[in-house]
């Protein structure tokens, strides 16, 4: 079996560390204030809202909440409800669609190189 040296451990030690600082850099200095929820009825753009606001909006009977960063739809009066049933957007590239009432949301801004480039599988 090798034996360590000096310089191994420190090199393994600042090897540890950078992987600790990095993503902890990252998610501290994420831009939240430059993500806006672009509103969409029917194809034309209705409403900019910066997910810095706290806002309720309604369009053709879909009512939209942007709160905390975050853009959903809360009440909706399609048949199915299935825009109500998704996933919060708060990501660049995130959508909410209502297909019956040809509305949309989705959250654009500066993405600074995160997420994800291509998904496969």
């Amino acid at each position: 079996m090798k034996k360590l040296y000096r310089n191994d451990l420190i090199l393994n030690l600042i090897i540890i560390l950078i992987c600790i600082a990095v993503p902890i850099t990252l998610s501290v200095t994420s831009h939240d204030e430059d993500k806006t929820a672009i509103i969409s009825v029917d194809g034309v753009v209705a409403r900019e809202i910066p997910l810095t606001r706290n806002e309720d909006v309604c369009f053709e009977g879909v009512f939209i909440t942007v709160n905390d960063g975050k853009a959903s739809v809360t009440n909706a009066d399609c048949p199915d409800g299935l825009c109500m049933k998704m996933k919060e957007a708060k990501n660049v590239g995130d959508s909410i669609i209502c297909v019956p009432n040809k509305v949309s949301v989705r959250i654009v801004g500066h993405t600074d190189g995160e997420g994800a480039d291509v998904i496969a599988g």
